[in-house]
């Protein structure tokens, strides 16, 4: 690997140790270096990145296409907005500074793998949630001024739907695109081995707290416990339990600031604060050598959790979830031509992300993504059901000659999706450790604006920046809406996705059964948890609505305990937000007014 351990007692201090070889962890650690080139700096994770976000990733540059009827609703939403134009701006310099830095073959390649143009399509098989992501993108490309064109559907390369399929809509958004994620991890490998980060393979057990003179690993992993390699959604692997007292000796003249910075993640209250206490010293890696550090950056994906919980209190910070996606690379057969040239993607969808087709460098080679299965604890590979439908959908909403390529590589990676679905980027309470996590979808796109910030943050540069104010680690869970319309919101969201996936009644009855029982369901769910929250569809759809896709026994008891941890830590949460003008008119087209007094009603009216 680029950069290899050496195994030297000088290679087992550095100033700043990022946990998790992903995109996020290793644009941290090149920012770190470019800005500090003094810093000793060290990333630490597998080389084959199992489960990894990135590794599995289409890698597009979607801001404007990621932009959902939500996006403009919040503070927070559009504090997240704000990030991704600011990426879209940076992602043409970003790439030429990457080329550059790593060289041949990694920067060529990198270049040639830059594919600008993305066209989005509202499939003929959208339901409403679809349609309303593509007014609100739409709208935002109105207000921001960015280059559009509605097109006709005839004129696009490569989409060639089923006839009952046929796109109502196609939006051409210019300056967005694709680029290969195994050449940006190349690339990044390279840059940073240049700028003298050392590249550490292996897996981290736990952090170690203590003084400066001796630090110990911190102990009490709780409810959601390390589990290894298939945990690591950014390639960190946490691999179970501390084990005994480490000296891992002082952690030398730090060129950087020993800020404070933790991710918690903890679900329940069986996690304690770490004995030793104090700041964060450094890690300790799977087979028990460990890394002295005067910062710790958690960028660890879907596996930051277990590390974090072991030196936050319960609560502290929201739980990571896991988001299980499944895509495929391909090859067309001769006979049906090279197809798409450019990415075609359908907006959001209902409860998922949405069907995305991306051009390689190789002619007629082609990506296919991706499901979004989240679950409360991390799965081991790819579901069944769910990468069928995708198979399918893609054939019958994109191009149909999709059915005859050729798969050359399946692919599963953890998304890391913090419950209110926000990610969890800077300092926290205890010293020494920072986080850069939790960007559920957006993490790819997002690097090159967050890399400068997180790293200014490190080095002591900025003390806060308001950028990333609304994601700060230590919260309770960000809340867009009341639990009421959280309830209305998933109601439209499964019926949609029932529609979708084919769903079929009687011609004479419209979809109250469908309703009503989606709505039973998830009101029981709310009764369960007993605490005001309102969870984005996404999760309660799959989990909690089609349990069998979970292997957790209890999710309902792992997510109330944390509930009840986060509103004891943090104290009673601020009353949900009113029903805005926008969810009201949701719940209007959904035929939900008036409906019976709810359990949400009773509990948080």
């Amino acid at each position: 690997m680029v950069g290899a351990r050496t195994g030297s007692r000088a290679a087992d201090i550095a100033d700043v140790v990022v946990v998790g070889n992903g995109v996020m962890g290793l644009s941290v650690a090149l920012e770190v270096a470019r800005q500090s080139p003094k810093s000793r700096v060290s990333v630490v994770g597998p080389p084959h990145r199992p489960m990894s976000a990135t590794s599995a990733a289409g890698a597009m540059l979607n801001c404007f296409g990621e932009v959902t009827r939500y996006t403009a609703r919040h503070p927070a939403t559009r504090a997240r907005f704000a990030l991704a134009r600011e990426a879209l701006d940076a992602w043409p310099g970003w790439i030429e500074t990457l080329a550059e830095l790593a060289g041949p073959p990694a920067g060529p390649a990198l270049r040639a793998s830059h594919l600008p143009g993305t066209f989005v399509l509202l499939s003929g098989r959208s339901g409403a949630v679809a349609a309303d992501n593509f007014d609100a993108m739409r709208a935002a490309a109105e207000e921001y001024g960015e280059p559009y064109e509605l097109v006709d559907a005839r004129d696009v390369d490569g989409l060639a739907p089923r006839s009952d399929a046929r796109p109502l809509r196609v939006l051409h958004l210019r300056r967005e695109g694709s680029v290969d994620a195994r050449s940006l991890l190349a690339a990044l490998e390279a840059a940073t081995a240049r700028l003298g980060v050392q590249h550490v393979a292996g897996s981290v057990r736990s952090l170690l707290t203590g003084d400066a003179g001796g630090a110990r690993d911190a102990r009490g992993v709780g409810a959601a416990g390390g589990a290894g390699g298939a945990e690591g959604a950014e390639g960190a692997g946490v691999a179970g339990d501390a084990g005994g007292v480490g000296d891992a000796g002082g952690a030398g003249d730090s060129a950087v600031a020993r800020g404070g910075a933790a991710a918690g993640g903890a679900y329940g209250g069986a996690g304690v604060v770490g004995e030793a206490g104090g700041a964060v010293r450094g890690v300790r890696l799977d087979d028990g050598s460990t890394l002295a550090a005067g910062i710790v950056v958690l960028a660890a994906g879907a596996a930051s959790s277990s590390l974090a919980e072991s030196v936050l209190p319960p609560g502290a910070v929201p739980p990571m979830l896991s988001g299980t996606g499944v895509s495929l690379l391909v090859t067309r057969t001769a006979a049906s031509g090279s197809g798409a040239r450019h990415v075609l993607r359908t907006p959001n969808r209902a409860a998922t992300c949405g069907l995305h087709v991306v051009p390689m460098t190789e002619p007629g080679d082609q990506y296919i993504g991706a499901t979004n299965l989240i679950t409360t604890r991390p799965v081991t590979g790819a579901e069944l059901g769910s990468t069928h439908a995708l198979m399918r959908q893609v054939c019958e909403q994109v191009d149909h000659d999709l059915a005859f390529a050729r798969v050359q590589r399946w692919m599963a990676g953890a998304r890391p999706i913090p419950l209110d679905c926000f990610p969890l980027l800077g300092r926290c309470s205890v010293p020494g450790l920072i986080f850069a996590t939790g960007t559920y979808r957006d993490g790819f796109h997002c690097s090159p604006a967050l890399a400068p910030r997180l790293a200014s943050m490190i080095l002591g540069s900025s003390d806060g920046d308001p950028h990333l104010a609304a994601f700060v680690p230590e919260r309770l869970p960000i809340a867009l809406m009341s639990p009421h319309d959280a309830v209305t919101d998933t109601v439209t969201h499964a019926l949609d996705t029932m529609g979708e996936q084919g769903v079929q009644l009687p011609f004479w009855v419209d979809s109250t059964p469908l309703d009503e029982w989606v709505r039973r369901r998830t009101e029981r769910l709310y009764e369960e948890l007993d605490a005001a929250v309102a969870l984005a569809p996404e999760i309660v759809y799959p989990q909690f609505l089609a349990p069998k896709s979970t292997d957790d026994p209890d999710p309902v008891g792992r997510l109330r305990t944390y509930l009840r941890a986060a509103h004891a830590h943090h104290g009673a949460p601020a009353r949900a937000p009113a029903r805005d003008a926008a969810t009201r008119e949701v719940a209007d087209a959904a035929g939900q007014e008036g409906v019976h007094a709810s359990a949400t009603d009773r509990l948080f009216s």
